[in-house]
């Protein structure tokens, strides 16, 4: 068990220790990673901001701000506009999960969010581009801010948990999950209080944002054009059979109860004792490592452990919330400084595999940089994967073409072809290869 100084000390690493994954990542251009090379070079067509989702424009707008505003800028530096791409899907995402826990440091929830952090950005997260990556993060900067409120009322707080509950309410179509539960974590505690007091009134709003968020959340799984990634979401056993990083996930978040809270000392030792021996199998076995397609499968697999969390979380702090009492830091409780422990072991655990794929997928980045630029027309795919193998695992079926334009530095430069068997997505049936090098540019 962690002493109360190796508790408070963990509340400032995680944090930082986040944003520096972030900063690695924007750097190895990750943003780029799969359909992110294809937004990356919609929104230069564009000129500035382009949303392609209406059920996901919070968002979307958020992430593109700053690669829209070098744009209308004119800034035309190809390394300069990739990481303002990735500062806007990764580093802005980030920074949300980072002010989270730095909110909850001195709360029960902090090791809640920690937990929640791997599940989602650790385990499914690799793929940039996509908005879930926002509503996870704004959901748990949310519900911090919730906790917060309720239990030392600021109105500085009131609206960040208004700030945080516009961004979930237009973010992704997951959002039918948490929403719901956020809007009851707002809510609830109001009913217990009485009649909203003046200060509470950003609640109300937030409240309001929340039931909408829940809404749009439904009609953005309902709606027509969501059918097939609907379906692919809703594919649980897909991903839970090919991602053993979820599998080991999941039956370590399931045993973390009994090394947790488990009344005799020997089974909490013995547990913690399997735990910690489990993530060193885990970062010591790169067979284990979720690879990029696999953690984009997961992505509701990771929304379902972030609701569970964040419930078990308000259940943990509901007599705090709906009460005046002060609650007591989890450095003062053994159980606490357990979990709090546990879940930073898991943390470190899982940001290994995410960092050194991170730095992977950077070096797949050069070699296909390099490759287009000293080539020139139509490269058949099989021909590329067989000179740069990485391609196999941080390739991505449908957007060889777009990565090609996007890292191309001449009018002439190569394209390399997707796979023969590939089925086109909607957003890119009327982009085929041999009409990139017209759209762009090149000849």
């Amino acid at each position: 068990m962690i002493g109360p100084r190796a508790s408070r000390a963990i509340h400032v690493i995680a944090p930082v220790l986040i944003v520096l994954y972030a900063l690695l990542s924007v750097l190895e251009w990750r943003s780029l990673h799969a359909d992110g090379s294809w937004a990356f070079v919609q929104s230069l067509m564009a000129g500035g901001y382009w949303i392609g989702d209406p059920y996901r424009l919070v968002a979307d707008m958020i992430a593109e701000t700053p690669i829209s505003v070098l744009a209308l800028l004119g800034v035309s530096s190809r390394s300069a506009l990739v990481i303002a791409h990735g500062v806007g899907y990764i580093l802005i995402p980030s920074l949300a999960w980072s002010a989270a826990l730095w909110i909850s440091r001195r709360s029960e929830v902090f090791a809640f969010l920690l937990l929640g952090y791997c599940a989602t950005a650790l385990t499914s997260g690799f793929l940039a581009i996509g908005e879930y990556n926002f509503l996870f993060a704004f959901a748990a900067l949310c519900f911090a801010a919730i906790v917060r409120f309720w239990t030392r009322p600021t109105l500085g707080m009131a609206w960040v948990v208004v700030g945080s509950a516009f961004v979930v309410m237009s973010s992704h179509g997951l959002t039918f999950l948490l929403s719901p539960l956020l809007l009851v974590s707002v809510l609830l505690p109001m009913r217990s209080r009485g009649r909203p007091k003046t200060g509470e009134m950003p609640m109300v709003i937030a409240g309001g944002l929340l039931l909408a968020g829940s809404v749009l959340g439904v009609l953005a799984v309902v709606h027509p054009y969501a059918s097939r990634n609907v379906e692919r979401a809703s594919d649980l056993m897909t991903p839970l059979s090919e991602n053993h990083q979820l599998q080991f996930v999941l039956v370590w978040l399931l045993l973390l109860p009994l090394a947790v809270a488990a009344r005799r000392p020997l089974v909490r030792r013995i547990t913690t004792g399997v735990l910690l021996a489990g993530l060193v199998v885990l970062v010591l076995t790169t067979a284990l490592w979720a690879s990029p397609w696999v953690q984009h499968a997961s992505r509701a697999w990771a929304a379902i452990v972030l609701f569970v969390l964040l419930a078990e979380a308000l259940v943990v702090v509901w007599p705090t919330m709906t009460s005046h009492d002060v609650a007591v830091g989890p450095e003062a409780r053994p159980v606490e400084r357990r979990l709090t422990g546990l879940s930073f072991a898991l943390f470190i655990a899982l940001l290994v595999p995410s960092a050194v794929q991170t730095v992977q997928f950077g070096s797949f980045v050069r070699a296909f940089d390099a490759y287009v630029n000293a080539h020139a027309g139509f490269v058949d795919n099989a021909d590329f994967v067989a000179q740069v193998p990485t391609a196999e695992r941080y390739g991505w079926p449908a957007t060889f073409p777009s990565l090609s334009v996007a890292l191309g530095r001449r009018p002439g430069s190569a394209i390399v072809l997707n796979p023969a068997d590939t089925v086109w997505d909607p957003p890119f049936v009327d982009r085929d290869p041999p009409d990139l090098p017209a759209r762009y540019g090149h000849s």
